[in-house]
């Protein structure tokens, strides 16, 4: 049996989301203990070795695969797909043999795409034209493996949006309509969209996000006096820095008035684009502010077990807080974010208030949603923890359902 999965954390695991994703769906796929299962990364060296079956195989591999001169030779002059695709298949014929300093990591990548039996594509948000080029990347994996028959699913997924490359979309219709199985991560937007680019219904299940077991099965019975505080400055958010001191301004007002510590709760742990530098502006000078760091998914949930409500700006720290029952005020200011936080309203029923930062009284809604999210906290709670384990169990039934899927399979 031998298993090629697809992270979402390529690099070095910082965001603390992906990294229990990954985590939930290497031990899940516990079923064949005795499989070899692939796992690409950016570093090697820094892949966490956690089962002796389990191994890191370099994307640098990858790259060069799905790179070359027809897609350069492409963003200049386009083409038809036909063309395109007949002069790229040549390209990597080409590639696989001829002398190179990473032949041997492309015929890796290759062998591994070509000759495993099952392709698992972690949770994520990655199938979405806010990430090109690594959704045309991962469709191509998918057809590659799908060729040479795998069987191909994925989990946990958030899809689009996909609305501003044509392409993208038609590639997306062409592959995810061949895979076997995809457990969507909510169901608001996403099975929709999975219906109109032709994926048949019964191959299509809406779970909640994988991260919620982990996360519920951490809650504590902390304090739950504080407000929790975290903030994606990314491009795929549109938030940016220009809007710290307004955010700010709103979030520690709200503060004092509650005489309520502050917790910081960065997600993503990256020194270069992480939420610690951001969320740490946000809450300069604050007087109450909670002793307490995020380094990994355990300390996540633990400073989370402290909080009253969440001030959120990133998917998965507004996950783990739901999870563990505490109700959650997320800002967006992008179409990308704006699914993000509609599907967790769809899977939690409550406890999510959504403020878009592109209305011109963001702030005084802001302030309400904070005042409402805080005085909800008793009725909100059990709701929450209940919707939670809905979702565990459904996650579970999934991975079972592709469980029995392989077993048919490999049993014919």
């Amino acid at each position: 049996m031998r298993i090629l999965v697809e992270p979402s954390d390529y690099p070095y695991l910082e965001n603390m989301g992906d990294v229990t994703m990954q985590r939930t769906t290497l031990s899940r796929l516990a079923f064949w203990p005795s499989g070899e299962i692939d796992v690409f990364t950016d570093d090697i060296a820094r892949f966490p070795r956690c089962a002796s079956n389990v191994r890191p195989i370099d994307t640098v591999g990858r790259t060069a695969w799905m790179t070359g001169y027809v897609h350069r030779v492409r963003r200049h002059l386009p083409m038809p797909d036909a063309i395109r695709d007949g002069l790229l298949n040549l390209e990597r014929s080409v590639r696989l043999r001829m002398p190179s300093a990473i032949r041997g990591q492309v015929r890796a990548f290759y062998d591994a795409a070509t000759q495993c039996d099952l392709l698992v594509v972690c949770g994520m948000g990655g199938i979405t034209d806010v990430f090109i080029p690594y959704a045309p990347n991962l469709l191509d994996t998918i057809a590659l493996a799908k060729s040479h028959g795998a069987t191909v699913v994925l989990f946990s997924q958030g899809v689009g949006p996909l609305n501003h490359d044509a392409r993208l979309r038609r590639r997306a219709s062409e592959v995810l309509k061949t895979v076997d199985f995809i457990a969507l991560r909510e169901g608001a937007t996403s099975p929709g969209l999975v219906a109109e680019l032709g994926v048949p219904a019964d191959r299509v299940m809406v779970t909640g996000d994988d991260a919620i077991e982990y996360a519920a099965e951490n809650a504590g019975s902390g304090s739950h006096d504080a407000l929790g505080v975290n903030l994606r400055v990314a491009r795929y958010s549109k938030v940016d820095r220009s809007l710290i001191a307004g955010l700010r301004e709103v979030l520690l007002g709200f503060a004092t008035e509650r005489r309520a510590p502050i917790a910081a709760v960065p997600s993503d742990l990256s020194p270069v684009v992480g939420d610690a530098p951001i969320v740490s502006a946000l809450i300069d000078g604050y007087t109450a502010v909670r002793p307490g760091a995020v380094t990994d998914p355990a300390s996540l949930a633990r400073q989370l077990d402290g909080c009253h409500m969440l001030f959120a700006g990133s998917y998965h720290a507004a996950v783990f807080a739901l999870a563990q029952g505490v109700p959650t005020v997320c800002v967006e200011n992008s179409q990308y974010y704006r699914e993000k936080w509609l599907g967790l309203r769809h899977q939690f029923g409550a406890g999510v208030w959504i403020v878009s930062l592109a209305d011109a009284g963001w702030k005084s809604a802001l302030r309400q949603a904070l005042d409402q999210a805080w005085d909800s906290y008793d009725d909100v709670r059990p709701v929450l923890m209940r919707a939670a384990q809905r979702q565990v169990v459904l996650s579970r039934q999934a991975y079972e359902r592709v469980h029995a899927i392989v077993d048919k399979r490999l049993s014919q």
